[in-house]
Formats: C-alpha cells, structure tokens, sequence
C-alpha cells in the first residue's frame, strides 16, 4: 500500500510541472529545476527582396517598426534603409556572436501571422526579434555565471556553450518546489518515550525506551515564511515506569514495561527560519489529540515485609486506559530539493497534557490494580524525544 501511494505521490508531481522563462542568473540559482531550452537573442541580420537581392544590415541588425510593419536599420556599408514586411521575400535572422547555430530564413507572411516574429514595445514602437528556442537534452543545461557561459547537449547530442550576453532567457521546467503552497507526504518516525509522574505516596522514576510511528501529513503555505501542517499516524509509544513506596511498614517496588497503541492527529504551525543553501530549516509547534487502540504492561512486583520477599510478574491488558490524549509537539525540520519530491528530516518533542489511566491506576481485565495503592492516584504522562525522516510531493 505504502508502494502504491508513493508511486501515486510521484505521477501527482510528475503532472504539476510547469514552464518559467527566467534570466540566466536566475537559473544558476535554481538548481532544482531542469533547463529544457536556452531563448536565444536573435536579430535581423539581412533581408531578401523580391527581385533576389540581398541586403545585408550591420552587426547591430535591424529593428521592427510593427505600427507600421516596416523593417528598419542601417546596412553593411552605413545606409539607413526600410522595407514594408509585405514587399520582402525573405527575412534571415542571426544569433548575434556565435557561429554554431545557422541563419534562419523567416517568411514574411510567417513573421505578421500572430506576433511570431517580434515583441511590441508600446513606448520605442520599434522591437526586436523573438528569441530562438534552442532545446536542451536531458538535464544538462548549465549556468556558469563565473564563466558567463551556458551549456547543454542539444537535441542532436552534440554539446553546446553559448555566452550569457547572447541567451535571452533559459526556459525552466518548473517542479514544484520548496515554496509551493501545497505539498502532501508520507513519514517515519523512531524516538524514545517516557512516562513521568507523581502520586501522593509513590515516587516514579521513569526510564525511556524506543517506539515508532509512521503516517500521512499535509501541508498548506499560507503566506512565504508561515505554514500549516497537518499530519495522521499510527504509533507504538514505549516507556518503563519504576515506582517505589512505604505503605503501612511495607516496602514496595513495582516496575511496569508499558506499550500503548495510538492514533495520532497533530495541527503544526511551521514558520520557515532560514534557508541554507538549496534546504529549507522550520520551526514547527502546534498541538496534537490521540485516539488509544490498546495497551499492555509487562510487570514485576516486589512487597518486602518483615523480612519476608513476595514476587509477581507477567503481561496484563491495560482496560482503564484513557480513549483520548491531549498533548503538544515542537521541533525543527529540514527540507531539500531533490526533484519532483522533497526530503524532510526532524527533530521533536512531544509531551503529554493528559494522564494516560483514567484513576490513576493501572488495571487488568480482572480489576487487579497493577500500580501501587496510592490513594491519591499516580498521573502518568508521555513525552519524548523523536526523529523522523519522510518526503512530500509540493504541487
């Protein structure tokens, strides 16, 4: 079942991906997201006209006047020429400083059909070319803001490196990311817990032992730092309890080995403290209510009277164990990227705000009082120490 809902997890992801347009420095610093196509500054290099000739402009190129359709530049020999994109047979457009990538003939009945051919400017009137896509193979498109270079393999499998001057935009597949506003995951949870506690006659000395847990959670963004986080599991809580007492002359010692069962629902505040590097570090607090399924205790007894030493042990079925706990959590979690999902890692504490036993005894089926006969009751609580580890699917 885990499988099938981690694998439905990853088709949920897989179809969240989105395309971004983002500077080249921009996507240096996005490392989690795949380039898929460099946007590549073009210009109007030369222009065919009808009767064959051709006319070349100079390095700068020419500029579009799209109020009035007209191709506008200064020539290779420094005349100030412009053509009505309707009266040209052909429109040839360069990637300006670099030599791989061949000219490209554009129609000029392709260039007026739908804006392909260039970007208003509503202020100059005059507009360069669009950029030439120029996909990516695989996940090898690369920044080097240091080097001022990109590259990549191309669809043909041949390596490419442009300079960063000449690239418009890098085209990003976009997965979801760190900072989407929702995401849902799977955990696991390994800890120690323990009981602690008082009564009016004996002393409990409490001693932690290790459980597990393990669960769905879900997550909402609610603005860029703060978050909601709500998680359901199951969990195996364990703790030793060793309580000691006189009563009426008689020394007494019982130690019993509890494991509570429980269904647990925490509602966590999460506010982001600080990114570090491509990770995410969160506080997390909030409170959380658990439904008990069962419990038993494995127990030994010792009554020490005149000199006399009476023993009992075995393993009872807790009956008077409370339906409902009430408790808190507070911790820091780190998430990293890590493509379409999102490793987090944890560390909490969680303390108990109800006494686990009803009467403040521990009973078996028979009604045997198994804890110490304290009048006053013994409130035992959990609390402990845990780490989990899980990922979450943000879309």
């Amino acid at each position: 079942m885990a499988v099938l809902l981690a694998f439905a997890l990853l088709g949920l992801a897989g179809g969240c991906a989105r395309m971004a347009n983002v500077s080249p420095q921009e996507a240096a610093r996005r490392p989690q997201d795949k380039i898929v196509a460099f946007g590549m500054n073009q210009v109007v290099a030369a222009v065919t006209l009808p009767s064959g000739e051709r006319v070349e402009f100079n390095d700068r190129g020419a500029a579009y006047d799209y109020g009035r359709k007209m191709i506008v530049g200064t020539t290779a020999d420094g005349s100030a020429v412009e053509y009505p994109l309707g009266s040209l047979a052909g429109i040839e457009l360069l990637v300006p400083g670099d030599s791989t990538l061949p000219p490209r003939t554009l129609h000029p009945w392709d260039a007026q059909r739908g804006g392909q051919f260039a970007v208003a400017d509503s202020v100059a009137k005059l507009a360069r070319p669009v950029a030439r896509i120029v996909p990516v193979s695989g996940r090898t498109g690369t920044v080097d803001t240091l080097g001022h270079s990109a590259r990549g393999v191309g669809a043909d499998q041949q390596p490419m490196e442009f300079p960063t001057g000449s690239i418009a935009y890098a085209r990003l597949r976009v997965l979801p990311s760190i900072y989407s506003r929702r995401a849902v995951g799977v955990f696991g949870v390994g800890g120690v817990s323990s009981v602690a506690g008082d009564g009016s006659v004996a002393t409990v000395d409490p001693e932690s032992r290790t459980g597990l847990a393990m669960g769905l959670m879900a997550v909402q963004r609610l603005s860029d730092r703060f978050a909601l986080q709500a998680e359901l599991s199951w969990a195996t809580r364990r703790s030793t309890a060793q309580q000691t007492a006189v009563v009426d002359g008689a020394q007494i010692r019982v130690v019993d080995r509890l494991r509570v069962s429980l269904y647990e629902i925490a509602l966590l505040g999460k506010y982001r403290l600080a990114d570090v590097k491509s990770a995410q570090l969160s506080l997390v607090a909030g409170p959380y209510l658990a439904f008990t399924s069962g419990a038993t205790s494995q127990f030994d007894s010792t009554y020490v009277l005149a000199g006399f030493v009476i023993g009992e042990s075995g393993e009872r079925t807790i009956v008077n164990l409370k339906n409902t706990l009430t408790g808190g959590q507070v911790g820091i979690e780190l998430a990293q990227w890590a493509g379409r999902i999102r490793p987090v890692i944890g560390l909490r504490y969680t303390f108990g705000y109800t006494s686990l036993f009803g009467s403040g005894e521990i009973k078996d089926p028979s009604e045997r009082v198994l804890t110490l006969p304290d009048s006053g009751g013994i409130d035992l609580k959990l609390s402990g120490f845990s780490i989990s580890a899980g990922f979450t699917i943000p879309f």
